[in-house]
């Protein structure tokens, strides 16, 4: 049987009810924070992909496979880099 909203689960005492924290529009520099740490959790993402798939092979790395792991290794540190020069700059307020 489910309680009415506002009750306690132990007993017939009104809950206190959380209030949410109002909404933060969505401004331009919030975007901006948003679609870079995405980017970034995305590149981290690939680079374990390409790790995951250099081991499940043969359980070694050889050079082609060194090769693509410092190729998305660039590719998510100049991800993160982008985004710290825009903290820095003081372009990715939330």
């Amino acid at each position: 049987r489910r309680l009415p909203v506002g009750r306690q689960l132990s007993g017939k005492h009104p809950a206190k009810l959380r209030t949410r924290s109002p909404v933060k529009a969505v401004t331009e520099e919030t975007h901006t924070l948003l679609h870079m740490t995405r980017r970034i959790v995305r590149e981290f993402s690939e680079l374990l992909d390409v790790l995951t798939e250099s081991i499940e092979n043969d359980g070694k790395i050889d050079l082609q496979e060194a090769d693509k792991i410092r190729k998305e290794w660039e590719e998510l540190k100049s991800s993160a880099e982008s985004f710290v020069g825009c903290c820095e700059r003081g372009m990715c307020a939330g």
